[in-house]
């Protein structure tokens, strides 16, 4: 798990979520402000994060496992869940914008 907040986009998707300094970086290329909403862990959730696949992986679905994926890792060394699967982000509800002049409101 990151020890880095992660923020989503509000206008855009709600799929994927990022680092403060990638919506740093869109500022300083000239946007003018970005509506965020902090991410926040969701354990036990319906989908995981492969990070070797880098995609969405459906709880008990066929994307993982050693028939279908060649970097599928089982955590016990014989099956079951991959070492490769985290848990995910959801949108946390808490708004915030980006300007050049940073957040606000300002987190605490």
């Amino acid at each position: 798990m990151s020890k880095d907040k992660l923020y989503f986009e509000v206008d855009g998707s709600d799929e994927h979520c990022w680092t403060l300094d990638y919506f740093e970086d869109r500022i300083a290329d000239g946007e003018d402000k970005i509506l965020l909403q902090v991410g926040k862990y969701c354990r036990g959730g319906e989908f995981h994060w492969c990070k070797m696949q880098g995609e969405l992986i459906q709880q008990g679905g066929y994307d993982c496992g050693k028939n279908n994926c060649t970097d599928y890792k089982p955590r016990n060394g014989k099956n079951g869940c991959c070492i490769h699967l985290i848990n995910c982000y959801e949108p946390s509800g808490k708004t915030l914008t980006l300007t050049k002049d940073g957040l606000t409101p300002k987190e605490k």
